[in-house]
């Protein structure tokens, strides 16, 4: 079954946004090894469990209160700040060495990572197919989940040639700066689109 045009899925627009989302999900792949690092760094492995889940915390209570002020006409704006909240983020890794500089930097890093990906599916939706929603949104499924299929098995190669973890999330940093030109690349749609598309439906990444 052939569809038309207002039916097509791979957009540019769509592309750009997965492109987005395999971005962002790819720095947060590499702190699997966030674990073997803290136990380098001076802090009491008590604390290990709030500096690993105060990350998921920040982004459990940011964004019930961030979401319905988001919507296409702010999305750009509001993914290049998260972006680049989580890039200062990676950056201060290696500078936040005791408890209370990293508790700060990994919500910072969950605050930068809930608002880029929240602002990105307000966006996304409005160039989605309803009829094809379901498809649409396997696909963001497939570039949410394939960071954590290719970057944790390459971390440890990785890591002998920068010779830090804290590094290789310094490199993950300037990575991340691929995120402007495709949010750049994504205008938002006219009203008339933005209004076909909302029945899509997105209850967030």
């Amino acid at each position: 079954m052939t569809s038309n045009a207002g039916d097509r899925i791979l957009t540019r627009e769509f592309l750009l946004l997965n492109g987005v989302v395999f971005l962002g999900f790819s720095n947060l792949a590499l702190l699997f090894q966030l674990y073997d690092y803290l136990h380098t760094l001076p802090i009491d492995p008590k604390a290990f469990g709030l500096l690993i889940s105060v990350f998921s915390l920040t982004a459990l209570v940011l964004r019930p209160v961030i979401s319905p002020f988001l919507h296409p006409g702010n999305a750009r704006l509001w993914m290049a700040l998260g972006a680049a909240g989580s890039m200062v983020a990676l950056f201060a890794y290696s500078v936040a060495h005791t408890f209370v500089p990293l508790l700060l930097v990994r919500i910072l890093h969950g605050a930068g990572f809930v608002v880029l990906a929240s602002a990105m599916m307000a966006m996304v939706v409005c160039f989605i197919p309803a009829r094809r929603s379901g498809q649409a949104f396997g696909l963001i499924s497939v570039s949410t989940l394939l960071p954590y299929a290719v970057f944790p098995p390459l971390l440890d190669p990785v890591i002998q040639v920068l010779g830090s973890f804290d590094r290789v999330l310094g490199a993950a940093g300037v990575l991340m700066v691929l995120v402007f030109p495709c949010i750049l690349g994504v205008r938002p749609p006219s009203r008339a689109g933005a209004s076909d598309a909302a029945s899509a439906g997105a209850p967030g990444l």
